[in-house]
């Protein structure tokens, strides 16, 4: 969870209020799992669904973002980041 603020502190990556609610219940949620499994990471199993919804969101803010983390300021592609996501 810590990572996740890290990297929207770091790309200063705000996220709608309905995206921030899902995340604390997710961490709710891995504290609640680590209790039952200590290895499982609810975060890691619901990325693939959280970027997936990130990226079809179609909002005009939400575009501009992911094209500044994807795209450099020269118009090429950052791929780590895009193979990260």
């Amino acid at each position: 969870m810590n990572q996740l603020y890290d990297v929207m502190y770091e790309f200063n990556f705000s996220l709608p209020p309905d995206y921030a609610l899902v995340i604390r219940a997710l961490g709710s949620l891995e504290g609640t799992a680590k209790v039952l499994d200590p290895d499982f990471k609810v975060i890691e199993s619901a990325y693939p669904f959280v970027i997936g919804r990130l990226i079809a969101d179609p909002s005009p803010d939400m575009r501009r973002i992911l094209r500044e983390l994807v795209i450099r300021n020269n118009g090429s592609i950052r791929w780590n980041r895009l193979e990260r996501l």
